[in-house]
């Protein structure tokens, strides 16, 4: 079972690795290749902070002091750059960054500061998107990454327009050779499976 205190308690410790096994095994299943992924080197501490701190989010249903430690580490791996590393780690602190804002208890003293983070990861989402959009065909190793990308932004109306998310899923759903890790990723969205990636 975990808790916002156990997330807590990890995120400060900084292990990026058992806080992200503990939230994958808490209502976010993935396929091995995505938690490997999830947990590769361009981000791993991000994004174990940001599925963090939604999951944390969700557990409270406020912005709990377990979710403002966890808020403010996250915010605290952004890199000078912009961005928290690689597509999915900038697209589940974006998400974790939104959930936070419209969440009761949020310190309005954040706000800025969440609101340029959200920016700065959006910008290097949409550079990275922008590049699969551009390209006749997904590469392999991006289709899995695109798969991520949409999965934690499925629900994020302005960020799909914004980053043609709606296409890169059909892209993904459609073509033939998409990865079966990457089609198990979508899965949970709208249940898609492999017959209508066939179709």
């Amino acid at each position: 079972m975990i808790t916002s205190a156990k997330i807590r308690r990890l995120a400060i410790d900084g292990d990026s690795d058992r806080l992200l096994e503990a939230v994958l095994k808490n209502g976010r299943p993935l396929p091995m290749e995505a938690r490997l992924r999830c947990a590769g080197p361009d981000g791993a501490d991000s994004v174990a902070l940001a599925l963090g701190l939604q999951r944390a989010i969700e557990l409270n249903i406020a912005l709990t002091e377990d979710c403002g430690v966890v808020l403010q580490l996250l915010l605290d791996h952004e890199r000078e750059s912009g961005g928290f590393g690689g597509a999915c780690a900038n697209a589940a602190a974006i998400r974790a960054l939104s959930m936070a804002l419209q969440t009761p208890g949020f310190r309005e003293d954040t706000r800025e500061r969440v609101l340029n983070a959200i920016d700065r990861a959006s910008h290097a989402l949409f550079c990275t998107t922008e590049a699969w959009r551009g390209a006749a065909a997904l590469r392999v190793e991006d289709e899995l990454d695109a798969a991520l990308v949409v999965w934690q932004l499925h629900d994020e109306s302005d960020l799909r327009a914004l980053l043609g998310l709606d296409a890169l899923e059909a892209r993904l759903i459609g073509a033939k050779e998409t990865s079966e890790a990457a089609i198990a990723v979508l899965s949970g969205l709208r249940g898609v499976s492999r017959v209508r990636a066939a179709a």
